[in-house]
């Protein structure tokens, strides 16, 4: 997720941003964070823990991702080059089509060289991460279990 959609709440007070509705900046600021969500992969099992994968990976990706692209490639499903051709048009098309998904910016050292797999998110060297159901274990991993969005209407 982008720096600027992460910290678009930062030092506000909880109360002052569920109140604030004419603010239409803040609002599209944090529903933009939404494609940059983890996905379930699996709900959850007998502990409660639950698999989540990288919004970027699957057959719908929800943004696109350069570093994701060079260490997973996909194969196309079919052969030959993608469509040259857009159809405008049609909603379902233009809306699937990766132009129209937001890109995950890398950091400038990484476009030149790859970073080892150790310093890598655990996503985006792995197909998903099991996120436990309490945060006494891994406090790095647990972060990411939020099972209600910020200002979702759960």
């Amino acid at each position: 997720m982008p720096d600027t959609l992460a910290h678009t709440t930062r030092g506000l007070d909880d109360k002052a941003v569920r109140e604030i509705h004419d603010n239409q900046q803040l609002t599209d600021h944090i529903t933009a964070r939404g494609p940059h969500y983890l996905k379930t992969k699996q709900g959850p099992d007998s502990r409660g823990a639950v698999r989540l994968q990288c919004p970027a990976s699957g057959p719908s990706p929800s943004v696109n991702c350069a570093r994701r692209d060079r260490l997973r490639p996909r194969i196309p499903r079919t052969p030959g080059p993608p469509p040259a051709v857009v159809d405008f048009s049609d909603h379902r098309k233009r809306v699937a089509h990766p132009a129209a998904r937001p890109t995950a910016q890398l950091p400038e050292d990484e476009w030149l060289t790859r970073p080892p797999a150790a310093e890598l998110l655990p996503i985006c060297s792995k197909s998903d991460i099991t996120v436990p159901a309490d945060a006494a274990g891994d406090l790095k991993t647990a972060k990411f279990r939020q099972d209600s969005h910020y200002l979702s209407d759960d």
